[in-house]
């Protein structure tokens, strides 16, 4: 199940919005890209819009207020370092959704995982992206509203297990 809402913290359409020509914004970029665990299927592109979002979700203002700084991105500092309030998390990850498809990358994660192409293909179309983005990063299980759903969406699919 984790699977299933982890993809969704990365997942839209590559349109690169935002500050693509700050210095901030291409580090930033370069660190999605190299984070080991981040998704090896996030393009240079997908990561500069992440970037890009990110900074204009936060605004120059907030960037210091939170430290995020060159040095600091440079220097290995990750989102969860940053301590972005719950609401700046939930702007951050919804204008993310802008910058990745999110059906292929969560295909392709469920595929890694196991499922079959046709099975998780199925899965990818049918979860609402609403409460994918509402639940990003939260384990499945620890959430009714959110297992029931990927319970359905498996049923429906005629997937009763994979992996």
């Amino acid at each position: 199940f984790a699977a299933l809402v982890m993809i969704a913290v990365a997942c839209g359409d590559d349109d690169g919005g935002g500050s693509s020509d700050s210095v901030l914004s291409k580090a930033i970029a370069g660190a999605v890209i190299a984070d080991p665990s981040g998704d090896p299927a996030t393009t240079e592109d997908q990561a500069q819009c992440m970037a890009n979002t990110f900074i204009d979700t936060i605004g120059d203002d907030g960037l210091v207020e939170l430290g995020v700084t060159l040095e600091a991105v440079e220097g290995g500092m990750q989102l969860e370092d940053v301590g972005l309030s719950d609401e700046q998390m939930q702007s951050y990850i919804d204008a993310s959704l802008e910058c990745i498809d999110v059906e292929s990358l969560l295909t392709e994660g469920l595929v890694n995982d196991g499922m079959s192409e046709k099975d998780a293909s199925c899965i990818a179309d049918n979860l609402d992206p609403d409460l994918m983005s509402e639940f990003a990063g939260v384990d499945p299980s620890s959430n009714p509203d959110l297992t029931n759903e990927i319970l359905d969406v498996m049923a429906d699919c005629d997937v009763s297990e994979f992996g």
